[in-house]
């Protein structure tokens, strides 16, 4: 499975919503719910787990992405914060993954059984 994570292109630990711009993302829930409000991401969290979304506490554990370049343009959908992502020095990140839950508006993956393939700037998807 590929998975299409925004990161800062120096740390791979810093994803986008440690970003200057993530408060523009933060002001449109509707466009952007909270995992637990996307029924399938929980149940395809809690298949891959074993364990409840709202009481598993290893979350520390996986990251964020999308589990494509369209679900990812669904989430960042305005091509200001692109830019301004991608002047922050964020870039997308494209990763082959063996363990993920993929939801109707994210994905999550192990990062320890996961390989990078390649980089590709915001501006250009």
């Amino acid at each position: 499975m590929l998975i299409y994570r925004v990161e800062h292109k120096d740390n791979p630990y810093k994803g986008m919503y440690c970003s200057d711009t993530s408060d523009e993302f933060f002001e449109l829930k509707g466009s952007h719910p909270a995992p637990e409000d996307d029924s399938k991401f929980v149940r395809s969290f809690e298949s891959l787990t074993g364990k409840s979304w709202h009481t598993y506490g290893g979350i520390k554990h996986y990251r964020f992405g999308f589990s494509s370049v369209d679900q990812f343009k669904r989430w960042v959908f305005n091509d200001v914060w692109r830019k301004a992502l991608d002047d922050e020095g964020y870039v997308i990140v494209v990763y082959d993954v063996r363990d993920y839950a993929v939801g109707d508006t994210q994905a999550v993956f192990r990062p320890a059984t996961a390989t990078q393939l390649k980089v590709m700037k915001l501006t250009e998807v």
